[in-house]
């Protein structure tokens, strides 16, 4: 080989090697990046009081307790995902978070909580992740339907509480009164 092909070579190598290098080290930054846990949040546990009041065919009922939010802990992401935080949520009471108004052969209507990121301040990695407007409304307190049509389908739609007074008075339930404890304002270092 010549001197001019050798050194020629030798610069395609180094070129080559150096872009590879450069590939590498920042696909590695990226996972390191992408897999990172989120931070913690500065306020960790929470309490939040809440009261849903209705009537359904002239019986007066009251759904009331308190919501507890714990934190957990932040996890690494994956390959396919960001990291997440992970938190508890129940209510004082011990009863589920799901409580049923309504449960026919045409109609299943459930009462939701809502959940600890919600109430913790903690749905900005949900908005990263570009979550659907249906699963930010099941983070929040709201109204599950599970309608039937004819043929056995069954559709499922939600509603966010304070929004659902009219579809509630469609299916024979007046809502007389939501109220509940505010979410906090958090921070996360």
């Amino acid at each position: 080989m010549t001197k001019m092909k050798e050194k020629t070579f030798i610069t395609r190598i180094l070129i080559y090697g150096g872009v590879a290098v450069a590939i590498i080290v920042a696909a590695v930054l990226h996972l390191i990046i992408l897999w990172a846990a989120p931070p913690s949040p500065a306020i960790t546990y929470g309490e939040f009081s809440f009261k849903l009041e209705y009537e359904k065919q002239g019986r007066h009922y009251i759904i009331e307790d308190v919501l507890v939010a714990e934190f957990n802990r932040s996890i690494s992401g994956s390959v396919n995902g960001e990291g997440t935080r992970i938190w508890s949520t129940s209510l004082k009471s011990g009863d589920s978070q799901h409580f049923t108004i309504r449960d026919d052969e045409s109609v299943r209507i459930t009462f939701f909580t809502g959940n600890s990121s919600y109430f913790m301040d903690d749905l900005e990695l949900g908005r990263r992740r570009s979550k659907s407007q249906l699963e930010r409304i099941w983070s929040k307190p709201s109204i599950h339907i599970d309608a039937v049509n004819e043929y056995g389908e069954v559709s499922r739609y939600s509603i966010l509480i304070e929004d659902s007074y009219d579809l509630l008075r469609e299916h024979g339930i007046r809502l007389i009164s939501w109220e509940r404890d505010e979410p906090i304002v958090n921070s996360f270092k």
